[in-house]
């Protein structure tokens, strides 16, 4: 797969009509919606990149100056239909990579993991296009076999790509991922503003999410209520701790303790768990679901997110709440005659103790076993 030549194949040639305000220059944050797609592109290993420019041309180029990327003007943009500007791509890369990734220019927050993801199943399935599935919908960038490009160029322009998609020969892969930004795209003010919303907060992903990220990863059904139990027990001492005036990230709590048991059946899965969330962009998630086994003494004076997880896992057996020596109990009788690892036992007990002796104290009121209840 390395000795590949990957290209990607970008449209931004429209009017962006339905939008009344030029879609590949408006911003997310520091920049553009067209930058985000390009250095996207070239983060998950796409060499060649081709974006094929009509309305505006001119400040499209300047803006992406300086990222090495070949231009392809449609001069009749105002009259033709956006396949017509896929085909002056196509002919571009024709005979010029072994594989391309195509969308539009108006959707900026797909994952590098998911075209890594997309790669690689090109390479295992030897298909002719793999095209990105979320939530059972489809989405972008698409990425095509380089022996469909003559194909494609033949294609009339019925129903567009989709019409074109349709008339290949060969295997075609749906494949699902992780990744809510395949289907975001910036067609109307509305579409901008959710875009933005989720830009904003995609650090930390949301719970729907969370739970496709768990079935993405193969989680059972009984790891996924596992965790579901200690999300609602984490939120809530969250909650609390923050209506006291306790600095704490709630979407990072409830993320993180929705996640922490994501590689469950994985040798060392606290730190594979952490891997694959890292992979996935999502740094902060994979440093709580990181130390849910092992704490940090930081996080145990910071009483930080990390902490609240992990003293929350160590009030669950399965989905049930229970107290913190019911909890380990399992492993003292596990580990009773091997010394190093009841030390290691005896350790995350003590932090368990010691996070909730901290909360106990910081919100008043709340016993032991009101925890258990909560």
């Amino acid at each position: 797969m390395s000795n590949k030549i990957t290209a990607g194949l970008v449209v931004a040639a429209g009017m962006s009509s339905r939008m009344k305000a030029f879609k590949p220059l408006m911003k997310l944050g520091e920049k553009t919606l067209i930058e985000y797609v390009v250095d996207t592109l070239r983060e998950g290993g796409v060499q060649e990149i081709v974006v094929v420019t009509g309305n505006r041309a001119m400040e499209i180029e300047k803006q992406l100056a300086s990222r090495n990327i070949h231009f392809i003007r449609n001069e009749n943009y105002a009259t033709t239909s956006m396949f017509q500007s896929v085909k002056l791509g196509l002919k571009y890369l024709n005979n010029r990579c072994d594989e391309f990734f195509f969308l539009p220019g108006d959707i900026p927050l797909f994952k590098v993991s998911s075209l890594r993801a997309m790669k690689k199943e090109m390479c295992g399935r030897k298909c002719t296009v793999v095209q990105p599935m979320y939530n059972g919908k489809h989405g972008h960038p698409l990425l095509f076999s380089a022996d469909c490009i003559e194909y494609l160029l033949l294609h009339d322009g019925t129903m567009g790509m989709k019409g074109a998609m349709e008339s290949l020969i060969g295997e075609k892969v749906e494949l699902i991922l992780p990744d809510k930004g395949i289907l975001m795209d910036a067609d109307t003010q509305e579409d901008y503003k959710v875009l933005n919303a989720y830009f904003l907060n995609m650090k930390i992903p949301e719970e729907k999410v969370c739970m496709e990220i768990l079935r993405y990863f193969k989680a059972d059904e009984g790891t996924i209520e596992h965790c579901i139990v200690v999300a609602e027990l984490a939120t809530d001492i969250a909650i609390r701790l923050k209506n006291k005036g306790h600095t704490l990230n709630i979407a990072l709590v409830r993320a993180g303790a929705l996640l922490h048991d994501v590689a469950r059946r994985q040798n060392n899965h606290a730190e594979c768990g952490a891997e694959w969330l890292r992979e996935l962009g999502y740094y902060e998630i994979a440093r709580v679901v990181e130390e849910h086994m092992d704490l940090s003494e930081e996080a145990v004076k910071l009483l930080d997110e990390r902490a609240v997880v992990y003293l929350a896992d160590k009030l669950v057996i399965e989905n049930q709440r229970v107290s913190i020596e019911k909890r380990f109990q399992r492993a003292i009788n596990r580990f009773g005659e091997d010394s190093d690892a009841m030390d290691a036992v005896k350790i995350r007990m003590r932090n368990a103790n010691e996070i909730l002796k901290t909360i106990e104290e910081k919100i008043g009121g709340i016993t032991y076993e009101n925890y258990i209840r909560i």
